[in-house]
């Protein structure tokens, strides 16, 4: 009947697995370590290399022998010597035996052959149960993980587990650290008639991600609309709950890339031909920065109300634009606006155009029907959690001009200044619609 046993577990029916020749020379090694642990002054503790083993082997192994031979005489002659340690490594080392003893000055190379069949190794890795896009991800990482365990093990004497199971755990540890940090893996090796198979299963490591938080800000469509988009990736981020930090942080160009995809088919980013740039920053509140820009339209709506003035009731705007990218960066625009006050029912209407050397920063004119005369403009993006400023200068020197703070993705809080009013200074809100 197969057996199952965790990798870090020991094998105790190997350890009484020698021949009585063998025997026969760990009795007169022990005699012989009794007379030289009475000596310990005259011990040749001599470097130890052990070959014919893994790397992460032969570190156990000669941290083992090291051991024995700081206890043995340095007086005793080699072929004493060479007894002991061979009779010392074929009892510790189980499923090896030594092939070769060398002494060379204060160095000992002892080299192992396997001293039983080798079984046929599998590797049988589970996959934790999480959903795409992350499941994608996962799998993707542990592509590689099967071949570089079973590299770990395919040469591996069952009955060697009794002494380097826990080398042989913290070696696969350290590979799949590498490959899926934040995950811990578990192990079971599971016996069969002339094969075993290690199964390998994962379960992730605090922190985890407790929930994401997806803002987007967009310069060209209206406040609305990007706040269906942001409910949109909020129902979307259900698999990403209870995933390791470490891990996603590994992973947040594949995120972005996923967020950029999943915005570019919807309707909304299809009929604006925008394109969604995302930064996703992990932590247990991931963040999940979008910024959405049209490359061929501007839609903007506001309204407004002042403090501070009685030349200036609420206002209602309306922002319609054409833009044209020139090269990288650069951008050029043709717009209108519409400007209704509400209580005076005034109406002013801008014809304007802008060009963009800089991402965020805009030169231009606009001519304006209230006084019918030419503005040259400067102006600043608007983005949330950030300051922004714009500037109108007209023929005669008059200036009207605004200095704000964008509170969220639907208010600001602007200093409003403008040379044509009786009271210059006012403070406007500002809300996006």
């Amino acid at each position: 009947m197969p057996m199952a046993r965790k990798a870090d577990s020991t094998l105790d029916s190997e350890r009484c697995s020698k021949k009585n020749g063998h025997v026969k020379i760990w009795v007169t090694a022990f005699f012989l370590a009794v007379t030289f642990l009475v000596c310990p002054n005259f011990a040749f503790g001599s470097e130890v290399a052990v070959e014919g083993l893994q790397p992460w082997q032969a570190v156990v192994a000669e941290r083992s022998l090291s051991a024995v031979t700081e206890k043995i005489s340095g007086s005793l002659p080699d072929a004493a010597k060479e007894k002991i340690v061979s009779a010392v490594a074929n009892k510790l080392f189980s499923g090896y035996k030594t092939d070769s003893i060398i002494f060379d000055q204060n160095r000992l190379t002892v080299k192992l052959v396997p001293a039983e069949d080798i079984p046929h190794w599998d590797v049988e890795v589970k996959i934790p149960q999480i959903q795409d896009p992350p499941l994608k991800w996962f799998n993707q990482d542990v592509i590689n993980i099967h071949n570089e365990i079973l590299k770990l093990i395919e040469q591996l004497p069952v009955s060697s587990l009794s002494w380097c199971d826990i080398g042989l755990k913290n070696e696969i540890i350290r590979k799949i650290g590498l490959v899926l940090p934040g995950w811990e893996p578990s192990f079971v090796i599971i016996a069969g008639n002339a094969k075993m198979s290690m199964q390998v299963s994962f379960t992730p490591k605090f922190p985890l991600v407790l929930a994401v938080d997806p803002k987007l800000d967009s310069s060209t469509l209206p406040a609305l609309l990007v706040g269906d988009l942001r409910n949109d990736l909020l129902e979307k981020s259900a698999p990403f709950i209870g995933l390791p930090v470490v891990w996603m942080k590994k992973h947040s160009a594949d995120m972005n890339m996923w967020t950029n995809r999943f915005l570019k088919n919807k309707t909304i980013v299809e009929n604006t031909v925008a394109e969604p740039s995302a930064s996703f920053s992990s932590a247990q509140i991931s963040k999940l920065n979008v910024h959405v820009d049209s490359t061929m339209y501007s839609l903007q709506a506001w309204t407004a109300v002042y403090a501070g003035t009685n030349d200036r009731s609420a206002e209602v705007g309306l922002h319609l634009g054409r833009r044209i990218t020139l090269s990288q960066n650069k951008t050029f625009e043709l717009y209108g606006e519409g400007i209704f006050q509400l209580q005076a029912w005034d109406a002013e209407y801008r014809l304007g155009a802008k060009f963009s050397p800089l991402r965020g920063f805009w030169l231009g004119g606009e001519w304006s029907s209230k006084d019918n005369q030419w503005w040259a403009k400067m102006s600043t993006d608007v983005y949330p959690h950030k300051p922004y400023l714009w500037i109108r200068i007209r023929d005669d020197g008059k200036i009207n001009t605004g200095v704000g703070w964008k509170i969220n993705e639907f208010l600001a809080l602007e200093v409003h200044y403008d040379a044509r009013d009786n009271d210059f200074w006012s403070l406007r809100m500002v809300g996006n619609l």
